[in-house]
């Protein structure tokens, strides 16, 4: 069953950020101690972090090669209030998992 509120939240969110990254070609994502991601992980991982009650941010940066969408997510009550960007950019990656075979 889904959430009303929920789903209005995560449908404004999804129109934010499509209509801030409109024009870009290419999109990285950067979501904190992952690998440079694609946009539909990127977006797989905002919205989960919506339906599980999170607050979440984004920052767009922009150059010749496209764009890099930085996201965040906080719970205001456990994590003292949404944390810097420059905070968020420092979290170091987990390096990728070795391919098996």
């Amino acid at each position: 069953m889904t959430n009303p509120e929920v789903e209005a939240r995560w449908a404004a969110t999804l129109a934010a950020v499509s209509q801030d990254l409109s024009g870009a070609e290419h999109v990285t994502v950067r979501v904190p101690g992952w690998q440079p991601a694609d946009l539909d992980t990127g977006l797989y991982w905002l919205r989960m972090q919506i339906y599980e009650g999170f607050q979440v941010g984004w920052l767009i940066e922009r150059d010749e090669e496209g764009a890099m969408l930085w996201l965040k997510g906080w719970e205001d009550e456990w994590d003292g209030g949404e944390p810097e960007w420059d905070a968020v950019k420092a979290i170091p990656m987990i390096p990728p998992t070795p391919a098996s075979g």
